[in-house]
């Protein structure tokens, strides 16, 4: 069994019109039961128990800002035009199940069948979610693998709240499809090769409706009727940790497309990004010092360009026009980070030292844009530039 627990506090204030206090506690608890029935049957059960005390104090539009929004479509231009005011102080259970069967009817063929299934207190729901995977090993060098499984997320505490969302949404769901394999070239030295899909259904959308709750006429704020996709290849070149080295090279080729509402057209998603590229490595220099590096090489977030604005003479401002959703990209993601750890070793626990930079020849990474008070000029909003740390962890 084992037993996790810690406490967050977060305080976040926007000149006063908008703030966000949070006191959270969390206590976690996981336990499983493992049997072998035989050579070919084995079993296992388990129990993930995530129980958390939430005191939220929120100053927010009651329309929070949510992927795929147009600048201003919810606010009438003014962010602070309709800002509600919510005090939430509550226990949540969320507990777990799953059983697992892993049976191997001849040597070469492996089967996983299982199912999980979870509580959430707050929505008063249940899901449950069964997978299965395939794994053949026509010779010993060669895995191949299918699996399929569904899938279940509750929505964000903002979501259900009755100030911000709607306490009846449902868990979203998705069907993940995947078929790949592995080529163990040597001991150490592998390539894998994985393609994927995924089916996504009951997404959380926004709704203009009015429904009745508690006797009384209010707005519905989200449902779930969005559906969505995603599915591409992933590449690993992978050399395991030997001697002093250890590294890896992968590339996914995606996309992820969405759909809010049956009439709609099909968008990107907000973070749909067709090319990733990472390097990684790691070498143990000797006398416990390590240095590690990785590169990435990302496609740029979708981005939804303004086009223009309308003055507003009764508020005195501008509201923004904005384009087609996410019909445009960021520019190309690049960073390399290099670390440098040192350890000690003692007979029951470690200290790790390290210096961590980030972004090492400080590219200025495009992660939006920003906008003038009428969205006639626009200058780039770029990211973290250079930045070094240190630190220190014990692990007992």
């Amino acid at each position: 069994m084992s037993l996790h627990g810690g406490f967050s506090l977060t305080g976040i204030n926007a000149g006063g019109a908008l703030g966000i206090d949070t006191d959270t506690t969390i206590i976690s608890v996981r336990d499983e039961l493992r049997l072998r029935f035989n050579k070919s049957i084995k079993m296992r059960a388990g129990l993930d128990l995530r129980v958390n005390r939430a005191v939220l104090k929120l100053k927010l539009p009651s329309n929070v800002p949510r992927e795929g929004d147009q600048p201003g479509q919810n606010s009438g231009g003014d962010i602070l035009d309709d800002v509600t005011e919510s005090r939430v102080n509550r226990w949540a259970a969320e507990p777990a199940l799953y059983l697992e069967f892993d049976v191997n009817p001849i040597k070469s063929i492996r089967l996983q069948v299982g199912i999980r299934g979870d509580y959430n207190s707050v929505m008063n729901n249940f899901s449950f979610d069964p997978r299965g995977t395939v794994v053949w090993s026509p010779v010993k060098a060669l895995e191949l693998k299918a699996s399929v499984g569904l899938f279940s997320q509750p929505p964000q505490g903002q979501e259900i709240s009755e100030d911000f969302g709607n306490p009846d949404l449902l868990h979203e769901k998705a069907i993940h499809y995947i078929v790949g394999g592995t080529y163990n070239w040597t001991k150490y030295f592998s390539t894998r090769l994985t393609f994927y899909y995924k089916d996504l259904f009951d997404l959380i959308s926004r709704s203009d409706k009015q429904i009745e709750r508690n006797g009384e006429k209010v707005p519905e704020r989200y449902h779930n009727v969005g559906r969505g996709s995603s599915y591409g290849l992933e590449v690993m070149i992978r050399h395991q940790p030997h001697k002093r080295f250890f590294g890896w090279l992968s590339y996914t080729l995606g996309r992820s497309m969405r759909q809010d509402k049956p009439e709609d057209d099909e968008r990107f998603f907000q973070f749909d990004q067709t090319h990733i590229l990472t390097v990684l490595g790691a070498y143990k220099l000797g006398y416990g010092f390590t240095i590690s590096a990785r590169f990435r090489l990302v496609s740029g977030n979708p981005t939804t360009p303004r086009i223009g604005s309308i003055y507003n003479a009764d508020g005195a401002n501008y509201i923004p026009l904005s384009g087609e959703v996410y019909s445009e990209r960021n520019p190309l993601f690049n960073q390399l980070d290099i670390r440098l750890d040192y350890q000690l070793t003692f007979d029951t626990w470690k200290l790790l030292f390290y210096l961590d930079v980030q972004n090492v020849y400080n590219y200025p990474n495009q992660e939006g844009v920003q906008y003038n008070y009428d969205s006639s000029k626009s200058a780039p909003l770029t990211g973290v530039p250079v930045f070094p740390s240190i630190g220190i962890k014990g692990e007992f």
